[in-house]
């Protein structure tokens, strides 16, 4: 067993939004790998520590960092479900953070996705959602998947977060090459992170 520390931030966010300033795909935050950490307060390099972080808290906080408008979490089902796998199991479809997080979900499964989905949109004010992969038209769009709305916060600006940007997992790559959409302004959205 190793320690699982909540992702504090994304020590590569400036390369990170060059790259997407820049029109690049890029696949960052998506687990498996040893987080980097400074040693001690004081100037330095950063090391890589024995720890785990997890994908989905990582991948918001790389959404929050990048100034991302939509957080999207592609996964093998729909969206998040109440009492999962019973007769009374039922999809949430539109829900803010606080009604989110006041569910217990399965460790190892939907549950870093709902808190990492409530954490982004309390923090930030923009949508999150969970939903599957062939859906990613539709939870885009607002109505499939299950959307996390927060009421409207005010973020200070971040020197690295410029235009409109949409982070999903990495899982949905592939599914982005067919898809295209376009914000309100007509800007085209870009995809980055967590799947």
């Amino acid at each position: 067993m190793v320690p699982s520390p909540e992702p504090q931030q994304i020590l590569e966010i400036k390369p990170i939004t060059w790259l997407l300033d820049h029109g690049a795909m890029i696949i960052c935050a998506v687990g498996g790998g040893f987080p980097s950490v400074y040693p001690t307060s004081a100037p330095g390099e950063p090391v890589t520590a024995e720890a785990v972080i997890d994908k989905d808290l990582a991948s918001a906080t790389l959404a929050e960092d990048a100034g991302a408008d939509l957080f999207l979490m592609a996964t093998d089902v729909d969206g998040v479900y109440l009492h999962w796998g019973t007769p009374e199991q039922r999809r949430l479809d539109r829900v803010t953070p606080g009604q989110l997080a006041s569910h217990r979900f399965a460790a190892g499964s939907m549950g870093p996705k709902a808190e990492a989905a409530a954490r982004f949109a309390a923090r930030t004010g923009q949508r999150a959602a969970i939903g599957s992969l062939a859906d990613i038209p539709g939870i885009v769009a607002g109505n499939a998947g299950t959307n996390v709305f927060a009421p409207a916060v005010r973020r200070p600006p971040r020197p690295a977060a410029a235009g409109a940007r949409v982070t999903m997992g990495a899982q949905a790559r592939e599914a982005t090459r067919r898809t295209t959409w376009s914000s309100p302004s007509g800007v085209p959205r870009r995809l980055a992170g967590a799947g």
